[in-house]
């Protein structure tokens, strides 16, 4: 298996049971998400509490299927949310994390189910 750096695949394939079809499908559904515009649109739209509640819901998905760098980032937004303080390279470092999970899960998901 090849090492990814922002999926822990081993930790999210325990979290369903070790069944690949349904990890590749939660997989699936999380780079669909429509959370991930939402909340760009947010925050381009100055509105703090839905950037926060999108940031939330962006984090609860990331922490079950093991996307540990968006889970990571995401919590620190969440903290600074609560604060009402934003650091806007913080926001910069959660998109580039969240383009190359977005990328792992491309390449991860026709990896796997050749494999099943």
């Amino acid at each position: 298996m090849t090492d990814y750096k922002y999926i822990d695949f081993e930790v999210g394939l325990s979290r369903v049971r070790k069944n690949k079809q349904l990890y590749l499908r939660l997989l699936g559904m999380f780079a669909d998400s429509p959370e991930f515009q939402k909340l760009e649109d947010a925050i381009a739209a100055g509105d703090t509490d839905t950037a926060a509640h999108l940031v939330h819901t962006i984090k609860g998905m990331s922490g079950n299927l093991a996307l540990t760098a968006v889970f990571d980032l995401t919590s620190r937004l969440m903290v600074q949310y609560r604060q009402n303080s934003v650091d806007p390279a913080l926001l910069e470092e959660y998109r580039q994390a969240l383009d190359e999970t977005l990328h792992q899960i491309q390449e991860l998901i026709p990896c796997l189910a050749s494999k099943s």
